[in-house]
This record gives C-alpha cells, structure tokens and sequence, in this order.
C-alpha cells in the first residue's frame, strides 16, 4: 500500500495522461504528413492540369516550410511522451516542461490558425492558376474563414486548459519537496 503523502493526485494522473494521449497522436498526425506531403510533392506532375508549371508556389511553400515542420514534430512529440511519463512520476521539471510545450502548442495553433485563413483569403481572392476564375460567392468567403477561426478557439481552448491546470495549486502541491 502507498503512503497517502507519496500518491499522486488525481489531476496529475489526469493531465500526465493528456500529454501522452496527445504526444501519440502527434506523432501519428505528423509521420503520416511528412508521408503525405512527400509524395505529393514526387506527384505534382502527375496532380497539377498542363500549363499551371512544374513547382506552383503553394508546394514550394510546403516543401520549403510545413516538411520540416513535420520533421520538428518528431522528436518534440517524444520529447513530450517522456516528458508526461516523468510528470506522472512526479518530476518537478516534467511540470515547468509540459507548461512551456503547452505555450508552444498555443502558440503553434495560433500562427496555424491565422495561417489558414491567410490561405482561404489568398484563395478565395486570386486565382489559384492561370485561367481560373475566382468567382466565389461572398458568403463562401465569409464562412471559410469564420470556419477557420472557430476551428483555431476549438483547438485552443483545451490547451490553455492544460496550461491552466498545470498552475493549479494541487497540482503544484503535488511537486513540492516531501518532508
């Protein structure tokens, strides 16, 4: 039986168990991308209609910046796994570790956020290729980027909730040096 001094509140559990929950994915999420990404980028030829260029600027941008993006992902999602796991042990690092990925995390989902809709607007006011109109009704617009927005707070909110949790006093307690 554990002494009830030595064992881990349940928010600790709780929390620990989120961080590897979402490390896992990420790492899922991101080999499946840098996969994905990769052999769109060796397809082009074969997915782009005649004319529209070997290397349209939306894939140099994807080589040039989301590919090692998805690359960085890697070892930061196992970096987090280990991260929860010492969390769970009750490693007082593991919390200060886990608070600044989360900032990092809402800062990520920001600049994606706002990435997106830089896109949809790019999109949706000039012509992806020559000869292409761009024709769109202004409440398709409208909704692209509401939907973007919306979609940045949905991924934002549970992040700072992390981020929350992490600073409550339980928490903290739970961190502190025994006597």
């Amino acid at each position: 039986m554990v002494e009830p001094s030595l064992r881990r509140p349940t928010p600790v559990t709780v929390i620990g168990w989120i961080f590897i929950a979402g490390a896992v994915f990420s790492l899922l999420a991101s080999s499946l991308g840098l996969v994905t990404f990769a052999n769109l980028y060796q397809m082009r030829k074969l997915l782009l209609p005649p004319g529209a260029g070997q290397d349209p600027a939306f894939l140099r941008f994807v080589m040039r910046y989301v590919l090692p993006l998805l690359g960085l992902l890697l070892p930061v999602s196992l970096f987090v796994v280990y991260a929860a796991v010492q969390f769970l042990k009750l490693k007082a690092w593991a919390r200060v570790a886990l608070e600044a990925m989360a900032w990092l995390g809402a800062a990520y989902i920001l600049v994606s956020g706002c990435f997106w809709i830089f896109v949809f607007l790019k999109f949706l006011f000039s012509p992806p290729l020559p000869g292409v109109t761009t024709d769109y009704p202004p409440l398709l617009r409208v909704l692209f980027v509401a939907v973007s927005a919306l979609s940045t707070i949905v991924w934002l909110l549970p992040v700072l909730a992390l981020i929350f949790f992490l600073r409550f006093q339980p928490v903290r307690d739970a961190f502190k040096p025994q006597r």
